[in-house]
C-alpha cells in the first residue's frame, strides 16, 4: 500500500462483533459527529418537532451542512456545500454521468457559529466557495466546501465542489488556505492529484474530481479523503501532495467516507446505494509493523 500504512476492519460496539453497532465510548468524537451528517441532504427543515426530549437544535441557517469542527478560538466552524449556481458541465467535460449534469457556481461557504448574550450566532466566515448541483432527478446531491480544519491559527478548508466535472473550471478540488481578510488561496490541485494518481479499482460512476467528504490534521499535515475513489491523500502546509492509502486495491468501492485521527486515523465507510445492512464498518490505520514513524512524519 501507498506509504506504509495498513488498513484493518474494527468490529466495535462491546462484545457484539457484528459490523453496524457503533460504541460511543470507543470512537473518537469526530467520526460520530461526521457519520451523523448526511452526505445527500442538508438542514432543509425544522426539526424541532421530530427531536427526542434530550435533544434541541443548536444552529439553524446553514445550507447543505458537511464538515465541521472546533477552531482555536473555541467556536464552531462549519463547512457548507451551497446550492450550486448556473455554470454547467454539458460538452464542456468529463463528468459522472449518473449523477451529472452539475451546475456550478460560487455559492458555497464556511459559517462560524458562536456564543453570544442574546444566543447562538451564526455568520459567514468564508463565502465565494466552488458548489456543485447533481442533477434534478438526485434532489441534494450537493458538492462544495467539504470539511474545514485548523493547523495552529490557520484555516484550511477541503473543497469538493471545484473542477471542470463540477462546473467550475477555474477552481479545482482542492485545498483552501483561509487568509485574515476571510479571502483564500488555492494550495493543493487535489484535480490534478487525482489525474496523475488513478486507485486501482476505480468505481463504474466515475468523477474526474471525486467527491471529497473529510479533512483532518495530524502531526503537522492535512488528511483529505476522497469516498468516490477511496483514497487518503496527505497535504503538507505547502500544498504538496501524496498518496497515504488507496482502499480499493483491498475492499472495492466501500466509499470511505468519515475520517477522524485519534492516536491512528479511523475511516467509516459509507457503502453503496441502495445500502445494504451490516455494509458499514470502521476501520483503523495503521502504519505497518517495518515503519516505526507515525502517520504524517
Amino acid at each position: 500500500m501507498p506509504d506504509g500504512h495498513k488498513f484493518e476492519k474494527q468490529h466495535l460496539g462491546g462484545s457484539c462483533p457484528r459490523r453496524g453497532y457503533i460504541s460511543s465510548t470507543r470512537l473518537p468524537s469526530k467520526v460520530l459527529l461526521a457519520l451523523a451528517l448526511s452526505i445527500w441532504g442538508g438542514l432543509i427543515a425544522d426539526l424541532r418537532g421530530e427531536l427526542s426530549s434530550n435533544a434541541s437544535v443548536f444552529a439553524v441557517g446553514l445550507d447543505y451542512p458537511r464538515g465541521l469542527t472546533f477552531g482555536p478560538d473555541g467556536n464552531l466552524y462549519v463547512a457548507e456545500a451551497g446550492r450550486g449556481g448556473t455554470n454547467s458541465t454539458v460538452g464542456k467535460c468529463l463528468q459522472d454521468d449518473i449523477v451529472g449534469p452539475f451546475r456550478g457556481g460560487l455559492t458555497a461557504r464556511v459559517s462560524r457559529v458562536s456564543l453570544s448574550p442574546t444566543g447562538v450566532v451564526r455568520e459567514t466566515f468564508v463565502q465565494g466557495l466552488p458548489s456543485a448541483q447533481g442533477n434534478a432527478s438526485i434532489p441534494g446531491f450537493v458538492l462544495g466546501a467539504a470539511d474545514v480544519a485548523f493547523l495552529g491559527e490557520t484555516p484550511y478548508i477541503l473543497i469538493a465542489g471545484g473542477g471542470c466535472a463540477h462546473a467550475n473550471r477555474r477552481i479545482p478540488a482542492s485545498i483552501a488556505r483561509v487568509k485574515p481578510d476571510g479571502t483564500y488561496d488555492v494550495i493543493a490541485d487535489l484535480s490534478a492529484f487525482l489525474a496523475r494518481h488513478p486507485v486501482a479499482n476505480p468505481p463504474a460512476d466515475f468523477d474526474p474530481d471525486g467527491t471529497w467528504y473529510s479533512l483532518e490534521t495530524a502531526h503537522g499535515n492535512l488528511y483529505a479523503l476522497n469516498p468516490h475513489r477511496g483514497d487518503l491523500d496527505r497535504i503538507t502546509p505547502q500544498g504538496q501532495i501524496s498518496r497515504v492509502l488507496d482502499t480499493s486495491a483491498v475492499h472495492g468501492h466501500i466509499v470511505p467516507t468519515a475520517l477522524a485521527y485519534h492516536g491512528n486515523f479511523y475511516i467509516g465507510n459509507l457503502g453503496i446505494f441502495p445500502p445494504a445492512q451490516s455494509s458499514q464498518s470502521i476501520y483503523k490505520v495503521r502504519r505497518q509493523a517495518s515503519t516505526d514513524s507515525p502517520p504524517g512524519v
